[in-house]
């Protein structure tokens, strides 16, 4: 009969405790996860849609704006054309004139639609599961604030739908989805009442797989370092 293994509770611990070294949480982050060179980037594509659940046209263009935001666009200026842009740096970033003043905070991405067009961020799903989606949308526009329609869409079906009007406006979800693989969610932003010239609106949107796989992995390491660790005592005491 084996004997009781009286430190079974700090072998499992170390062994969580080396895996964690290389086991970091499963977080999409829009922001974090920018990319001014690929596009589709990862689990993230950056485009517009002829209308509301329409196919997504990848932006094609790329270029920065004299104030250091990156720009992705359907056209090759910042205006009057769907764009995504971002500001890269840790300062706050103004466009100001006569009748405009927009605003990117610090890692801010802001959606631009266009005259027809919406313009979109889309999510697809890595791995089958359940999934929490939170995040915002808010106006960029300082000057008379944002108008605009913004939604969150399914596999092309809306299942978050939202208005943004004023420069205070705030918009926020956080829905929990199943989805499978391939899954996509787009994240959108329509022209408003005002026009093109005060339709800027900031998106921020995190995605985490729940459970996150690192804590089921470590759950079945402890399990497994701690079934070798006794079957190695039972075999050295029979």
């Amino acid at each position: 009969m084996c004997r009781r293994v009286h430190s079974t509770v700090g072998v499992f611990g170390l062994g969580v405790m080396a895996f964690q070294l290389n086991c970091g949480a499963a977080i999409y982050d829009l922001s974090a996860d920018f990319s001014p060179n690929s596009n589709p980037n990862g689990v993230w594509s950056y485009g517009y849609s002829a209308g509301l659940g329409g196919a997504m046209t990848p932006y094609a263009n790329h270029f920065q704006h004299a104030l250091g935001l990156d720009v992705w666009s359907a056209g090759t200026t910042i205006y009057d054309t769907p764009t995504m842009s971002f500001n890269p740096t840790a300062s706050t970033v103004a466009l100001t004139g006569p009748s405009d003043n927009v605003v990117w905070a610090p890692g801010q991405v802001n959606l631009q639609p266009g005259s027809s067009q919406l313009s979109s961020v889309r999510f697809t799903a890595p791995q089958s599961g359940q999934y929490e989606v939170r995040g915002a949308y808010s106006s960029g526009d300082q000057y008379y604030g944002a108008t605009t329609d913004v939604h969150i869409l399914k596999n092309g079906i809306s299942i978050y739908d939202g208005t943004i009007a004023g420069k205070t406006a705030v918009s926020s979800f956080d829905e929990s989805l199943q989805l499978g693989m391939g899954d996509y969610l787009d994240f959108e932003v329509g022209r408003g009442a005002l026009g093109l010239g005060w339709d800027s609106t900031g998106l921020q949107v995190q995605v985490i797989p729940i459970p996150e796989p690192c804590a089921l992995n470590l759950f079945v390491l402890g399990m497994l370092l701690l079934k070798g660790f006794r079957a190695r005592r039972c075999g050295a005491t029979t």
